[in-house]
């Protein structure tokens, strides 16, 4: 996977339209992104949004590599 760098709190929301999304996680990822979000002074929400939003930025770019 792209080694990324940390986002700042204003990288970690978009301006783009936002859907909701639930899901479960393990504890132990919950309470590690709380503390990531704490520190970074953003939502947990905004930054699993983040993550998911890079995650697919990453599987595009993937795909982007197979065509060719």
């Amino acid at each position: 996977m792209v080694k990324s760098k940390n986002k700042s709190p204003d990288e970690l929301v978009s301006n783009f339209e936002r859907k909701p999304l639930s899901t479960r996680v393990k504890t132990k990822t919950r309470t590690t992104l709380e503390k990531e979000a704490k520190r970074l002074k953003t939502s947990l929400s905004d930054l699993a949004a983040g993550v998911l939003d890079d995650y697919v930025a990453w599987l595009e770019e993937q795909n982007k590599i197979k065509k060719l």
